[in-house]
């Protein structure tokens, strides 16, 4: 499953859960795939994925690399 927040021309992505099962059929992809689809129906011009996270999400970081988007680098937190 997924979560997405639409909010004026653009939809951020919150959360998202898969079993093993899903996630060795990538079924989280055709989750994100699909949304793509619905929110360019919807008008949505700007889809915020999250940040890339390089060592426990690899598959979706591949997924959100493949779309050709846009990555930009925040600063970290400072405490």
């Amino acid at each position: 499953g997924v979560v997405i927040f639409c909010h004026g021309l653009s939809a951020t992505y919150q959360i998202g859960w898969s079993t093993d099962e899903g996630r060795d059929v990538n079924a989280h992809h055709l989750l994100l795939w699909n949304a793509v689809l619905e929110l360019k129906k919807k008008g949505i011009q700007d889809f915020d994925l999250g940040g890339v996270n390089d060592e426990d999400a690899k598959g979706v970081k591949q997924f959100k690399e493949g779309l050709n988007g846009k990555v930009s680098t925040l600063l970290g937190q400072y405490h």
